[in-house]
């Protein structure tokens, strides 16, 4: 990422092919931007939290389950991800 001048690495959790992730499905999803984060910090780029256009359009339980294990996390959303799923790029922020 530095070497192509880079500074900040976007991480969202996606989808799996049928249904929502269960509880420890999202445990498991939590540990890979931790470890991420932890590589980022080293090498001087900030990693952070980015919305999925399904996620938004489903409530947001992913997202929502990713925050609450790595609620230190910065957010990064992605505002053309959110007007494509109907959401309102200011109330996600706020939420």
């Amino acid at each position: 990422m530095g070497e192509v001048g880079d500074k900040t690495l976007d991480i969202f959790p996606r989808r799996q092919n049928v249904g929502l992730k269960t509880a420890a499905e999202r445990d498991a999803q939590a540990d890979f931007p931790r470890k991420i984060w932890a590589v980022c910090e080293d090498k001087g780029t900030a990693a952070n939290l980015q919305n999925d256009t399904y996620e938004v359009e489903n409530v947001m339980c992913d997202f929502k389950g990713s925050l609450t294990r790595i609620a230190d996390f910065k957010l990064g959303p992605d505002l053309n991800g959110l007007v494509l799923a109907g959401g309102a790029p200011v109330a996600f922020i706020n939420t």
